[in-house]
């Protein structure tokens, strides 16, 4: 993961690199202090050293959108994702009430569960939500940062969770949670109007994907999803005007992502092929989806214009490259392997290339769908459990505003006494009195 995060800021040094006019000396300071909190968060060996540093990075970043954001809704949903994100830090503190004194080196399993809770809170995928924070005047690398780093420090505490031997309980609630958190994740990837706007979307998908893995107990492949997550659409949201080595770069990202042999999302495979009936059917239409919509989202880029110069196209590809190249030596340095032993030996030895297929035609109808007059009117459902506690909440502000109108008015002292005596039936009532 430290890796994935320098690899993702050198690339964004370097197609931010033309855009001088637009990207500020501020935005190249936030976006190198903002990675070197992600790779602390990535590196940090016990919990109250990532506990610090995700307080630290959580205030930095909501200061970071409250200061650009106007919009009051907005704003609201910044406060949402702290309040989420601050959740899934005390979690991690009640950990330590366990376990005082443990590193991420060997997890105990007793508190494997309120890490697993911690990282998939703040990943939104305990329960299903997702920040649709749009605008804010970045550029486009650093708002890639912005979402991507603060997801690497709770992807990487997920992995150390696969490591552990917990029986979770209640396995069956947390296998349907999170396949509905990754499904709603790739379901709006697929359906969405650019990848740039659907960034969370594809994080969603993915760190679902990670997070049903460490519930199977599959370190390998909760690694492989994770790490795909933060780099296998990164070329997607870095340009949209690619030239020709850019769009060679961007293809060996989709390659990546088919999980065929040899490939970084080749042990994430093990998902598939070792998990439960109902789980691996769930899983594989989640990443259908999402590599469906990753080749949707690269067809639809615009075709190579030669306005840009020859030395920004180069510079834009090499960020590009090195990215690419990053997420392929990571995956061959941790070992690339084959998901299960006796792999060559059965059909499954090539599902990759199976999703493969499917992804490419299921991308063609979906675009072609959505270019008739019926899918272009179609509106899709977005879950987004927060929402809806956020809605119920407001209902409560305006009726304890209500009340309190009532009070202070004329008659407030009728009322008053009306509400007692209602109160004092309810409980007689109540109590059987």
């Amino acid at each position: 993961y430290a890796m994935a995060l320098l690899a993702l800021l050198v690339g964004v040094l370097l197609s931010e690199a033309e855009r001088v006019d637009v990207v500020q000396p501020r935005h190249w300071a936030g976006a190198i202090a903002l990675t070197t909190l992600g790779v602390l968060n990535v590196l940090a060996a016990n919990p109250l050293t990532l506990l610090v540093l995700w307080t630290a990075l959580d205030i930095a970043e909501a200061l970071l959108w409250l200061r650009r954001l106007q919009g009051e809704r907005d704003r609201e949903h910044v406060v949402i994702g702290l309040a989420a994100r601050l959740g899934g830090t005390v979690l991690l503190w009640g950990s330590t009430v366990y376990a005082p004194a443990f590193d991420f080196r060997q997890v105990p399993d007793e508190v494997a569960l309120w890490l697993l809770l911690a990282g998939g809170l703040r990943l939104g995928v305990l329960p299903p939500y997702r920040l649709r924070l749009q605008g804010g005047g970045w550029p486009r690398g650093v708002g890639t940062l912005i979402r991507l780093i603060p997801a690497a420090g709770s992807l990487m505490l997920i992995g150390r969770v696969s490591d552990t031997k917990a029986d979770f309980p209640f396995p069956s609630v947390l296998v349907a949670l999170i396949l509905l958190a990754s499904l709603s994740g790739a379901f709006s990837w697929l359906t969405g109007r650019s990848a740039r706007r659907e960034r969370g979307s594809w994080i969603l998908g993915m760190a679902g994907l990670t997070l049903l893995a460490a519930v199977m107990r599959l370190p390998t492949a909760s690694l492989a999803w994770g790490v795909g997550g933060l780099l296998g659409a990164v070329p997607l949201f870095f340009s949209d005007r690619p030239s020709r080595p850019e769009r060679v770069f961007t293809l060996c990202a989709g390659l990546g992502l088919s999980a065929l042999p040899f490939t970084p999302l080749w042990a994430g495979a093990a998902l598939l092929t070792r998990s439960a009936p109902l789980a691996a059917i769930g899983a594989g239409a989640s990443y259908l989806m999402l590599l469906s919509g990753w080749w949707r989202f690269g067809w639809r880029q615009s075709t190579e214009v030669t306005d840009r110069p020859v030395w920004a196209r180069a510079i834009g590809a090499l960020g590009i490259f090195l990215v690419v190249v990053t997420w392929w030596v990571a995956a061959w340095l941790g070992g690339v392997r084959p998901p299960e032993p006796g792999y060559w030996q059965v059909p499954l030895a090539w599902v990759g290339g199976g999703f493969l297929a499917l992804s490419v035609v299921l991308a063609r109808l979906w675009a072609a769908h959505r270019q008739s007059p019926a899918g272009r009117r179609a509106a899709f459902p977005r879950l987004n459990v927060y929402g809806a506690l956020w809605q119920v909440y407001r209902f409560l502000i305006r009726l304890a505003r209500l009340v309190s109108q009532l009070l202070e008015g004329e008659g407030g002292v009728l009322w008053a006494l009306l509400l007692l005596l209602l109160l004092f039936s309810f409980l007689r009532f109540a109590t059987g009195g």
